[in-house]
């Protein structure tokens, strides 16, 4: 950044605050509004995982837009990817097929990866030492988008409204952020505010390595279980559960907001007992959330169970990157990179598995894969505690968590 370019940093730390939780609702009301949008093109449970894997295979994109933050600037990335999220919200809402919506929720994934992987780098280009409690409250914030997302959905459908009325009002919420920060680009210094000359290298010189591999698992399998759950949860509480669809909005909702909730409370945890043992413990605890969530009968404690496992997963993902970057700390780029590829291509995998499943047995018995899933996170970091010891020590609010 030039000198002399007085920085908004006010401005521009609400803009990311907002950017990101706009991401949560948008990506969270997925889940909520895929059995409409089923019933409404006539979808069997496999067609319906393939629909909803779409927005998990924009992902796989992440990479590229976090070097072309390091390229362009954080500021003109983070601008950029809110209006990708702007076009993907009205193409969405406006689709007509079965064959429209995929790309349009390509897109959508592909836009909520930019905005978190430019996000990032621009707040720490702005609060510096203070990075940690920054990076905190930006990853929060997607947490209460997605709790959020769930409840306004709810409460539009249950007003008479359709699962087009909530891409809508994101489309409008996107656009007036989009239009927000039009006079701060126009100074070249703030535009390229995030930028980086550095780029990791070599992920895949590393490739065969037995901690690599794990790693690698892990983030596979705990995206299959979050978003898994974002994609079928609704749809399992409405079939199975017979609950409304405001009952099964705020299930979804309390998942998303205790992962938010939870992502500040456990960083003294993990500190006290460790990267790989962390991740073993709350992995269990949080398949074991689930396995009562899908057992429960009754609001309450289905909502309770759903809460306790999104607490439980919180800092798993964080810890994660913690363990990545520690065991490759000449590799974290590259590295960091590779995870999110990783593990959106198990996203994908699990939402289709769930829904092609569910029509070979029923939506009750697949949904048991996602409960799987965490619970095989677990099992990738004790593999690798037999073989090299866990490290102690862990800011989660250091981390690109989500």
């Amino acid at each position: 950044m030039s000198e002399g370019v007085r920085i908004p940093r006010a401005f521009i730390t609400a803009f990311c605050l907002a950017g990101m939780a706009l991401a949560g609702v948008s990506q969270s009301e997925l889940g909520f509004c895929l059995p409409f949008l089923g019933r409404e093109y006539g979808l069997a449970l496999g067609a319906m995982g393939m629909v909803a894997s779409s927005w998990s295979l924009g992902f796989l994109l992440s990479p590229i837009g976090g070097n072309l933050s390091d390229r362009y600037g954080g500021m003109f990335m983070a601008w950029a990817s809110l209006a990708i999220l702007a076009l993907a919200m009205a193409l969405i809402s406006s689709s007509t097929s079965a064959l429209m919506a995929p790309p349009a929720l390509f897109l959508g994934g592909m836009g909520v990866g930019f905005v978190e992987s430019s996000m990032t780098p621009l707040m720490v280009s702005l609060y510096g030492p203070r990075k940690g409690l920054a990076l905190n409250a930006l990853h929060a914030f997607i947490g209460i988008g997605a709790f959020m997302g769930p409840l306004f959905g709810g409460w539009v459908i249950g007003s008479g409204g359709s699962w087009r009325d909530l891409y809508r009002a994101c489309f409008f919420a996107y656009a007036a952020l989009v239009l927000l920060p039009l006079p701060i680009l126009k100074s070249r210094g703030l535009r390229a505010l995030g930028s980086s000359a550095s780029r990791g290298r070599g992920a895949w010189a590393i490739a065969k390595d037995r901690e690599f591999l794990l790693i690698m698992a892990s983030s596979f399998f705990y995206f299959g279980a979050e978003f898994g759950l974002n994609a079928w949860l609704p749809a399992f509480l409405l079939s199975a559960k017979g609950m409304s669809a405001m009952e099964a909005g705020l299930a979804l909702g309390a998942f998303w907001g205790a992962i938010g909730i939870g992502r500040l409370a456990l960083g003294g945890f993990v500190d006290r007992i460790g990267y790989k043992r962390a991740i073993a413990l709350l992995s269990a605890l949080s398949a074991a959330s689930m396995a009562l969530g899908l057992a429960a009968q009754g609001p309450t404690p289905i909502l309770l169970a759903w809460a306790a496992s999104g607490l439980w997963m919180a800092a798993i993902f964080p810890t994660i990157l913690a363990w990545a970057t520690d065991s490759f700390p000449e590799h974290s780029g590259s590295i960091s990179g590779t995870i999110f590829t990783f593990g959106f291509s198990g996203a994908a995998f699990m939402q289709w598995l769930v829904g092609f499943a569910g029509e070979r047995v029923s939506l009750s018995r697949s949904i048991l894969f996602i409960a799987a899933s965490a619970l095989l996170i677990g099992l990738c970091s004790s593999v690798s505690l037999r073989g090299r010891p866990g490290r102690v020590g862990i800011d989660i609010g250091h981390q690109s968590a989500r």
